[in-house]
């Protein structure tokens, strides 16, 4: 049965790819079945502060230790960023703040 957790305060220019990239460099243990958009397709990006918010399906509590503390670690942030520009993509953050982001189980 699949387990799942809430990433929010992602950059929005952050694609899913970027987000399976980062997991896989990270912590390679871990195995992401699904990622989604929360709550919904129309509803998971805030254009006001640049940000979305996402759920990520795994297997394991063990994995969703992992995956949680690997997403509330400092710099995570720059680090999916600098992946996604060095994907080819340019980066919009500009001059917004982005807030540290936060997990929430589900």
């Amino acid at each position: 049965m699949s387990q799942s957790f809430v990433v929010n305060n992602l950059p929005s220019s952050v694609t899913d790819i970027t987000l399976l990239r980062f997991i896989r460099e990270n912590s390679a243990l871990c195995n992401v079945e699904h990622i989604q958009p929360f709550p919904d397709g129309y509803h998971h990006i805030n254009d006001r502060t640049g940000t979305k918010s996402v759920q990520i399906f795994f297997s394991t509590n063990a994995e969703g230790d992992l995956l949680k503390n690997l997403f509330e670690q400092d710099g995570t942030i720059k680090r999916l960023e600098y992946l996604e520009d060095s994907a080819g993509d340019s980066v919009v953050a500009g001059n917004t703040p982005v807030r540290r982001l936060s997990v929430t189980g589900c």
